[in-house]
């Protein structure tokens, strides 16, 4: 695995440097015939969207609001250019022979190479044009090989290289071929050579490509651990040691969590090597010192920023104490992993019952909404959270449809993705099939079989979209995810009406579930309903809102039907047979979707879409997928093992300005990030929508155009596929969240933005958070942001931008140039300060207004914008 691969990439902007709106190009004069203007322009025009409201105008709502209007369609010209600003890539960094190289140092050496060396002996393979026959002459003639293995008979290099690489002695036909090779001397054959030759021809999803992987992984861990100051390296002293320790990792993961760990210490000098102190932490942003280690909490940012909804104060920290890097990662990966799952239906009623509302009404579903706020502001198992936000993506229903009467309903359903976020793929398939929720919403609630001599036929609607968006998708694909091509190039379809047919077919016979308190014989398919909830039962039974749908067999169509079919396809042939009941049938179908081999890359790359980057390369895909068919123990669709490959791949945290890296945040990530960024909070302790506007009025959906389990359709609020015209689909990418980048969507987000940092921001942590705000009265759930670590700042605008880099970006100096000199004239409007004299109260609203100004510029910046 490539260890400079993974280094940190402190750029994250494709999007923005991929496009232009509509793809218009500049004409001289730094204005286009749209009127859009240049970025530093841009900014001057949203200063101006609440240019002239100081503090004595939160007492008037209506000037403020005409205030930001008055700029009309310059404030969304410039939101839309702080999404699409042109912002060229860095040069990428040749590292085209560091892995071979790498490879041949566990081979020669059995330990990593170090990073001068890593560098070194790449450069000059690439000078030879790939020669690896240089390497071999040097590495086989150095002091270090001669010493340790120079009085080895030619099996016994041949051997060793067996030991050193797969942990085992070469087998009998193995030894000989490339003993024989070696001792041939014909032109390509050389340890350096075999040793290529012995790891390309390993097996993929083996014993042994495990134990190689986890080898690669532990030396690159070391090379990042040294590069980044973490680790010294003293030479040949720690050869030794380190070849030791790199002997003991297996194919088992736990044995590469150790082996890492014990490279590390508290300054024992027994031990390999020694470890500077980790980033110290500071009283401002998110507690890393910029002039620690920038690189390792950028990159720790970074990661968190794609597992969880942001980056709280002292979360990097935290991270930290892990160690460093992928060791750090995975074992927060696993510490999440045993944190039991925060499930929203009994806050729901527990909210229900604390307002007094009736569990049927449509303030329900307000409350349902509020309640995954809080669960994502506050709960600790966020990598099971944004996970099942992610699934809830693919599996979608909406209460703008059948379940809108049945908001609790909507909330088990919520509850059943957050339970197998981070479990196994089938059993979500099926518990989403069976929940009542998804029966409504998609139809195969009440679905029966067709009845002789009328028009009755099963509703096919479940049928086609269990295929289209839940597991295989419209056409076949590679497992890298490129899309199968037959012999003119068109592509395959996965599935015609003759299977939508059969499947629609299998599933009937399903029905609302008996109420708890009735027996199986008392109700049928006819009677069952699914009466309002009022959670009564919590402690007893359970309603039949939230049970899965039962089987009611005289309704289900019992003849044979022929599935989908492919190579070891299950069940035999596709085909179940007739006389198979309902559930057996369904189980069966189930099956013949979850095997098919487009499974894993479809379902793999909509993941990391939604975690880390809109366009993954078609090598994440497939490492992706590769996991996703077995997690090294023979299961597949391990969900937790798929996260882990996700965000451990070497490209979810690519080099600085690679192309294709990064996504446009989905807005309610955005503004989740913000809150979590600066501490927001509330009067009454409560995260509600009511953050989004004023009492009685809050929605997601009207700022944000986005709002859980409420997308327009079952195809989410926008397609996995979505490209925009203009560079981005000239180039054959995407960028999904750009669907949601409406003119009506950007300005009230500009407006949201401008009122949350100007007007809901406390100066001080002290301040005492009033449950009638000054901006509008009566306003206990309305969120405000601490500033207060960035008040002394407001004088030093270099301190406190770096600061705000720090919290939003996690390195200081991830805010452009262009963006640091709008927010430097955006203070220096201000004047330089209060006069000697003036008193404290002019001194703090001078300051102030200065910090609040920098957060807005910043958070409607080409910057924030992207992940």
């Amino acid at each position: 695995m490539n260890a400079a691969s993974r280094r940190i990439n402190k750029n994250t902007r494709f999007f923005c440097s991929q496009a232009t709106w509509g793809s218009r190009r500049s004409r001289p004069g730094g204005q286009d015939h749209t009127g859009n203007m240049p970025n530093a322009l841009a900014l001057e025009a949203a200063s101006a969207a609440h240019d002239g409201i100081d503090d004595s105008d939160r007492h008037n709502g209506d000037r403020a609001r005409a205030s930001l209007k008055q700029c009309g369609s310059q404030i969304i010209l410039f939101f839309v250019l702080s999404m699409l600003s042109a912002l060229g890539p860095a040069p990428s960094l040749a590292q085209d022979f560091i892995e071979d190289v790498q490879k041949m140092y566990i081979a020669y050496y059995g330990r990593p190479g170090d990073p001068g060396g890593l560098t070194f002996w790449s450069s000059k393979i690439r000078e030879a044009n790939g020669d690896l026959t240089l390497i071999a002459e040097n590495f086989g003639n150095s002091k270090e090989f001669t010493d340790r293995f120079g009085s080895l008979s030619d099996s016994e290099l041949v051997d060793n290289i067996y030991l050193q690489l797969l942990g085992r002695s070469a087998d009998p036909e193995g030894l000989n071929f490339y003993v024989g090779k070696l001792q041939s001397n014909e032109p390509g054959w050389s340890l350096a050579s075999i040793a290529l030759r012995i790891i390309d021809g390993v097996p993929r999803g083996s014993a042994d490509d495990s134990l190689i992987d986890n080898r690669l992984e532990f030396a690159g861990t070391f090379v990042r651990a040294v590069s980044d100051g973490l680790l010294t390296y003293e030479g040949d002293e720690q050869a030794s040691a380190l070849s030791s320790i790199l002997s003991t990792v297996t194919m088992d993961p736990d044995s590469l969590t150790n082996a890492i760990s014990s490279i590390y210490n508290d300054g024992d000098s027994d031990n390999v090597v020694d470890v500077y102190d980790l980033c110290p932490s500071t009283s401002t942003g998110i507690g890393v010192d910029s002039t620690g280690c920038p690189a390792v909490a950028l990159d720790a940012f970074r990661f968190l920023s794609q597992s969880t909804y942001g980056v709280r104060p002292g979360d990097i920290d935290a991270l930290l104490r892990n160690g460093t890097g992928q060791l750090a990662y995975d074992r927060w990966l696993k510490e999440q992993a045993k944190l039991p799952p925060t499930l929203s239906l009994k806050l729901v009623i527990d909210e229900i019952r604390r307002q007094g509302v009736a569990s049927a009404t449509a303030e329900v579903h307000g409350i349902r909404t509020d309640v995954w706020m809080q669960i994502a502001m506050t709960a600790e198992d966020q990598l099971r959270q944004r996970m099942a936000f992610a699934l809830s993506q693919i599996f979608v229903i909406s209460d703008q449809g059948a379940p809108s009467k049945y908001p609790l309903m909507v909330a088990d359903f919520y509850d059943t993705l957050i339970a197998h976020a981070l479990g196994n793929y089938r059993d979500l398939f099926e518990a989403v099939t069976l929940h009542p929720a998804m029966g409504l919403y998609l139809s195969m609630m009440g679905n029966r079989k067709s009845l002789p001599g009328t028009t009755l036929r099963p509703d096919e609607n479940y049928a086609r979209e269990s295929m289209q968006l839940f597991s295989i998708g419209l056409s076949l694909l590679n497992q890298d995810g490129t899309r199968v091509e037959d012999a003119t190039g068109a592509e395959i379809p996965t599935y015609g009406q003759a299977e939508v047919s059969s499947f629609a077919r299998t599933f009937t016979g399903w029905n609302w579930a008996c109420w708890w308190y009735a027996t199986e014989g008392s109700c049928n398919f006819e009677e069952v309903s699914g009466e309002n909830y009022d959670g009564a039962d919590q402690n007893g039974g359970t309603s039949n809102q939230v049970k899965p749908m039962a089987h009611y067999e005289n309704y289900h169509d019992s003849d044979e039907k022929q599935l989908l079919t492919y190579s070891g396809v299950t069940p035999i042939g596709g085909v179940i047979p007739a006389g198979t009941d309902g559930p057996r049938a369904l189980g069966m179908a189930l099956d013949n979707l979850f095997y098919h081999p487009n499974v894993p890359p479809f379902i793999s790359r909509q993941l990391i879409q939604r975690l880390v980057t809109s366009n993954p390369s078609p090598g994440y895909v497939q490492r992706v997928a590769d996991m996703f068919k077995d997690d090294g123990t023979g299961v597949r669709g391990n969900l937790f093992a798929v996260a882990r490959a996700i965000l451990l791949d070497p490209e979810a945290r690519p080099q600085p300005g690679a192309e294709k890296a990064g996504k446009l945040k989905e807005p309610l990530l955005k503004v989740l990030q913000t809150w979590r960024a600066f501490n927001g909070r509330t009067a009454n302790g409560r995260f509600t929508t009511q953050a989004f506007c004023c009492p009685g009025a809050g929605d997601p959906r009207s700022v944000l155009g986005q709002s859980p389990n409420q997308s327009p359709s079952v195809f989410n609020f926008y397609s996995p596929f979505y490209s925009p015209g203009g560079e981005i689909a000239q180039q054959g990418l995407v960028s999904p969240e750009m669907q949601l980048a409406l003119e009506s969507l950007l300005g009230q987000q500009l407006s949201y933005y401008a009122v949350q940092s100007i007007w809901r921001s406390r100066p001080n942590s002290s301040d005492e958070l009033l449950p009638d705000d000054k901006f509008h009265s009566g306003a206990g759930d309305l969120l405000h942001l601490d500033f207060s670590p960035y008040i002394d700042m407001a004088g030093e605008p270099d301190a406190l931008m770096n600061a705000l880099s720090e919290t939003l970006f996690g390195d200081s100096d991830q805010l452009s140039p262009q963006l640091r000199d709008g927010i430097r004239r955006l203070m220096d409007a201000y004047g330089p300060g209060p006069s000697p004299d003036a008193d404290s109260e002019q001194v703090e609203i001078w300051q102030q207004r200065r910090v609040r100004e920098a957060v807005f510029l910043i958070l409607v910046s080409p910057e924030f914008a992207v992940q």
